[in-house]
């Protein structure tokens, strides 16, 4: 599930996590239960033989009783696909409602919704029981039958049975061999029934998990790819666009851009403007919708996407941090780090101005997910990730949005050092930041306004000639 393109993700990660676990139900029904099931099953026909040849036609009613146990089965088996499927997507709302639930509790405390949650919630729940429980009456409905079924065959037998014995047509002994025979015959159909039943269910996990597996992976396969350990910051886009999944407005029309080793680019524009989707398929998150993008030359499609991603130091606009400590989040993803090399890091970010004031220094916890740390906080130990590993490009998007006067003035000091020699992707509202710039690109509505040097942009922005940029 790691290696699926983001095009290619499931929009409810709640969802797709049930998804995951129905690998348990899948695994719990290739039990021995199942095994034994199916190997009684031959033997039943055995049986059934074998009544025939001590009981004569004493055999019917084994065979009828299998007759009605599996049509009525196969009868029932749409109307219980039905509940178990429905069963299985309001349980995967469910789950994606409680993740989304329990990441913004924050949120749903700070503006009193509460009750609105709650509601939501209790909604979900009602459909699954009810879809649950339909599935569940219905499970019950086949092997309530099945039961009765193997219990009238036994009386049946022993009925009929009697009247052979008095027209001397059979043996006492026939009779007992018949009534112990046939429960064994009929017993592996009921038992059958409820496989099927089971069946369904894993059917419909399967499905699921079939959906998950056979989306491309893009780490496999990937042999033919050219090994590109370091790229010198030569990026050039030629007629690309893009629009992300499920929607048919393009998020960006086609553009073209040349960028140069060792440029310092400013990306600006409005909210919407698609910044931060450009930054994406930079990185290599995302491909193209039409278009080609090339690295010192080589298309990216060329080059294996951790080989891209490695040689860029990323400052996403929303950062993410793991459960552990601060060092742990800020060597994530990295092999071999010099002792040098992290403390580099956390001085040119400032992760040092507050990590020196507590006890713990660099081994203090940041929680799930970051909350032990202020917003600022998660922001430069990203930024300490980010330059960590000597990236040849740096793409940051709104890096100092939660900082304050204090850290934005390290970062900006931060920058004129680690930028030097290095391609820069700025992209921000801040004016005072483009002085780490020397061009700007001015988007908008997934259009390029402008592209030069910062100057002239800049005087094309005040004077009213381009459009995009007022929340630069």
């Amino acid at each position: 599930a790691i290696g699926i393109p983001l095009s290619k993700r499931s929009p409810s990660v709640g969802g797709m996590a049930r998804q995951l676990g129905e690998f348990d139900s899948i695994r719990e029904f290739l039990t021995s239960a199942t095994i034994t099931a199916l190997v009684d099953l031959p033997f039943a026909l055995l049986f059934i033989v074998i009544i025939y040849i001590v009981a004569g036609d004493l055999a019917l009613i084994p065979i009828f009783g299998s007759i009605i146990i599996i049509a009525v089965t196969l009868y029932l088996q749409p109307k219980l696909k039905q509940a178990i499927e429905e069963s299985n997507r309001f349980s995967s709302l469910k789950h994606g409602h409680l993740i989304e639930s329990l990441t913004a509790l924050e949120s749903i405390k700070a503006n009193g919704a509460e009750g609105l949650v709650q509601k939501s919630w209790q909604q979900m729940i009602g459909h699954t029981a009810n879809w649950q429980l339909k599935s569940k009456k219905l499970s019950n409905h086949v092997a309530h039958v099945a039961n009765f079924v193997v219990q009238i065959t036994v009386v049946l037998v022993v009925i009929l049975g009697v009247y052979r014995l008095a027209d001397n047509e059979i043996s006492m002994g026939g009779i007992i061999a018949a009534v112990m025979l046939s429960s064994r015959a009929i017993a592996p159909m009921a038992q059958l029934a409820g496989l099927i039943s089971r069946g369904n269910h894993t059917m419909s996990s399967l499905r699921q998990l079939d959906a998950i597996m056979e989306e491309d992976d893009e780490f496999e396969d990937k042999g033919h790819l050219v090994s590109k350990e370091r790229i010198m910051g030569k990026i050039e886009a030629d007629n690309i666009s893009f629009s992300f999944p499920g929607t048919e407005k393009p998020s960006l029309h086609p553009m073209s851009l040349r960028i140069k080793p060792g440029e310092r680019i400013a990306i600006i524009g409005r909210n919407g403007s698609g910044k931060s989707t450009l930054a994406k398929l930079l990185l290599g998150l995302y491909k193209p919708t039409q278009g080609s993008l090339r690295y010192d030359g080589l298309d990216s499609a060329q080059i294996h996407p951790s080989d891209l991603r490695r040689n860029f130091g990323y400052l996403p606009q929303d950062v993410t941090l793991f459960h552990g400590t601060i060092r742990d989040n800020i060597l994530f993803g990295s092999r071999q780090v010099t002792e040098h090399q992290l403390m580099r890091a956390i001085q040119l970010s400032g992760v040092n101005m507050f990590t020196n004031l507590e006890s713990e220094g660099l081994d203090q916890q940041v929680g799930e997910g970051g909350l032990a740390l202020s917003r600022g906080q998660r922001q430069t130990v990203a930024l300490a990730r980010a330059t960590l590993n000597d990236p040849s490009i740096l793409l940051m998007d709104e890096p100092t949005a939660s900082l304050d006067a204090r850290a934005e003035k390290q970062f900006i000091r931060s920058m004129q050092l680690v930028s030097r020699d290095r391609t820069l992707l700025l992209i921000t509202h801040k004016m005072h930041l483009l002085n780490l710039v020397d061009r700007i690109i001015v988007l908008d509505k997934g259009h390029v306004m402008a592209d030069g040097p910062k100057d002239e942009v800049l005087a094309k922005l005040n004077s009213g000639a381009i459009s995009g940029g007022q929340n630069a």
